[in-house]
């Protein structure tokens, strides 16, 4: 479980707590193997930052050309735009085939919470790897 925990520079606005869960177990593949869907090969790691700081979502992904990793927040995909980098990383060499597949919320704000699910997509199939389930916690008291 990875925890991305937003807090507020208010004093009136709760801090948001985002929950990232793993869909899927997490396997390894020899470099030859990149047939099939896609498999996600690191996972996001837990982080925290202040209402207005910059946050980084990483993870890393294998699968065979043409692979395509999408990120959605609430049901809506997140295009690249000056408030939210969406940034993948072709592979270095055949030998190491894995896509490094980052988004970066350049300031973050509470309303930017909500449902983020990281679709990885290639001709060989689909493969659903991380959600996000947030909740809002007032001063350390149970989720609202």
């Amino acid at each position: 479980m990875v925890l991305l925990s937003l807090s507020s520079s208010c004093p009136h606005r709760p801090p948001v707590l985002i929950v990232l869960q793993m869909q899927s177990p997490v396997s390894s593949l020899s470099a030859a193997d990149v047939s099939g869907p896609p498999t996600f090969t690191k996972l996001l790691q837990d982080a925290q930052a202040s209402e207005g700081q910059v946050v980084v979502l990483e993870c890393r992904v294998r699968g065979g050309p043409p692979l395509q990793v999408r990120w959605y927040r609430q049901g809506e995909e997140i295009v690249d735009s000056p408030d939210f980098r969406v940034l993948q990383k072709k592979p270095r060499s055949a030998s190491e085939p894995e896509e490094i597949c980052t988004l970066v919320i350049s300031e973050a704000f509470p309303e930017d919470g909500g449902v983020v699910l990281l679709l990885g997509i290639e001709p060989a199939g689909l493969r659903q790897q991380l959600r996000t389930a947030p909740s809002l916690r007032s001063g350390g008291g149970p989720p609202l």
